[in-house]
């Protein structure tokens, strides 16, 4: 079994009576980053949480074959870290308590990589500080701390930029370099700055 990635096939998502995707065949390696590219609307966030398990698919397969073996539905998290706008981070925790429950149920990449990204976020005098009096900028380098400092097979990421001054954007830069060689990473995004690390893109089109 020589593929390491995730595997779609015929993929589709329909709400109601209107498709969002169809018939999406596409091979993610490990070692490669992604953009996620098209329109507003044109599914790139649906196509992140179906390939994630967040959603159901309505046709077709998403195949995850990783360590030599395929990887069931239920046991997807573990393989994967997630940052997106939608996604809320838990506000009656401070920052030391949110880091220290989220790398009890993840592995940190590196410890000292993990100190270092709380110095050069900004965020090492608001440790002690209630997530709900964060700005939205300072959440979102949280989120992307979360995920960029796991130690996983896969990472998705949308819109990661949201809210970041040009600061943050050169600390997502940052934290995105310093990813495994062998991790897979997909990136939904129109904003440039967000994906100028992906060599592969996939374009999405609203279904006809």
């Amino acid at each position: 079994m020589d593929f390491e990635g995730i595997r779609t096939e015929d993929l589709g998502k329909r709400f109601s009576r209107e498709w969002i995707l169809r018939a999406i065949r596409s091979e993610f390696r490990s070692g490669e980053k992604w953009a996620v590219l098209g329109p507003n609307g044109t599914g790139k966030s649906t196509f992140l949480k179906l390939l994630s398990g967040y959603v159901a698919p309505t046709q077709g397969e998403i195949i995850w074959t990783f360590d030599g073996r395929h990887i069931p539905l239920e046991k997807r998290y573990s393989y994967l870290s997630y940052s997106a706008p939608y996604l809320e981070l838990p506000e009656e925790y401070s920052l030391d308590e949110i880091l220290k429950f989220h790398f009890r149920l993840k592995q940190v990449r590196s410890e000292a990589a993990l100190q270092e990204a709380i110095v050069e976020s900004g965020l090492d005098r608001h440790r002690h500080k209630l997530i709900r009096d964060f700005s939205s900028g300072m959440k979102q380098r949280v989120k992307l701390i979360l995920c960029l400092l796991s130690d996983v097979k896969v990472y998705l990421l949308d819109e990661p930029c949201t809210n970041l001054d040009e600061h943050g954007v050169s600390f997502y830069d940052s934290l995105l370099s310093g990813l495994s060689a062998e991790s897979l990473c997909l990136i939904a995004s129109n904003d440039p700055r967000e994906f100028r690390q992906a060599s592969k893109h996939i374009l999405l089109n609203r279904p006809e």
